[in-house]
């Protein structure tokens, strides 16, 4: 599954966001897919209410079995220190089911 985040995602969009994270879930955990592709290089900014929405999600893919979970990579670009960052703290606290790359 390959997802792509673009522009900026404020307090304003954070339901939105909250709400698509849980549809991606539910229908990885459900369709049985093994990697979700989050493509952030064009994302601007993320608030930190959005950002603790994606650690929300996070959680929720820690909370299925292991034989089950679905791994997360995020494309992040290199120049945005923000991904730089909040991507690797999520990361850390994943247990190996986020990776991020760089470009």
């Amino acid at each position: 599954m390959a997802l792509r985040l673009s522009g900026n995602a404020d307090m304003n969009i954070r339901p939105d966001l909250h709400a698509f994270l849980l549809d991606v879930h539910g229908a990885a955990t459900a369709d049985k897919i093994a990697d979700v592709t989050v493509d952030c290089r064009s994302l601007e900014f993320m608030s930190s209410s959005c950002l603790q929405s994606v650690a929300f999600w996070i959680q929720q893919v820690l909370e299925v079995p292991q034989e089950r979970r679905y791994r997360v990579t995020f494309l992040a670009s290199s120049k945005r220190f923000w991904q730089r960052r909040s991507l690797a703290a999520i990361a850390r606290f994943a247990d190996g089911a986020v990776q991020v790359e760089y470009a």
